[in-house]
């Protein structure tokens, strides 16, 4: 019998990944692996990282610490105090300093729009704490033993109003284009979880 013959482990020929599904998880994985890789130097040397990569469509991502605009607006601080000499290498460090602002601005952009959605979420959710059809039902006790039947029952029905209004509220916000307050806005906490459901889920008590 023949003894089979290993050729141990192959090295991967570095070239473009020519299928579109197959380049986009490449990307994906790698893009991972990168970004961990630069946590790590800068966890065990102690530096400032910055990492810029633009997806297959164009889409930028980016890694920083202890900040990416931190890290970007030092390297842009540098390059004006260094480069723009008006020849070949001036014009190229100009060139790399307006991507980076870009870029810069970019991520200023979507930690803008990351701040509104919290704002909105916010303000739906003192909206759904404070209203209330009877105006003593707006502070909320932290002791609800000393509560009767209809006290009680008042507060739960102007519980579940407001919670219907606010679902309503984000679906139209999400109509109108401002889906930024993302998926979160519509965890609103049911009744049963709270710890309003009653045990026979009878009466008021609706989940």
């Amino acid at each position: 019998m023949a003894e089979r013959k290993f050729r141990g482990r192959q090295k991967i020929e570095i070239k473009k990944i020519e299928k579109k599904a197959a380049r986009d998880v490449a990307f994906s994985k790698r893009r991972a692996g990168m970004f961990s890789k630069a946590s790590e130097l800068a966890t065990l040397c102690g530096v400032d990282v910055g990492v810029v990569a633009f997806s297959p469509a164009g889409r930028p991502y980016t890694f920083g610490y202890p900040d990416a605009n931190v890290v970007f607006d030092r390297f842009l601080g540098i390059v004006r105090a260094e480069g723009g000499s008006g020849g070949p290498a001036g014009t190229t460090a100009s060139h790399q300093a307006d991507i980076l602002r870009q870029l810069s601005q970019r991520c200023s952009q979507m930690m803008d729009l990351l701040s509104a959605g919290r704002e909105k979420r916010a303000v739906l959710e003192e909206r759904l704490n404070s209203e209330s059809e009877d105006p003593e039902d707006r502070a909320w006790p932290e002791d609800l033993e000393g509560l009767g039947l209809e006290r009680l029952a008042r507060m739960v029905r102007g519980f579940e109003e407001q919670r219907a209004k606010a679902r309503l509220r984000v679906l139209q916000i999400q109509e109108q284009g401002g889906s930024s307050a993302g998926p979160s806005a519509m965890a609103v906490i049911p009744m049963r979880a709270a710890g309003f459901g009653a045990p026979g889920g009878s009466g008021p008590w609706i989940n």
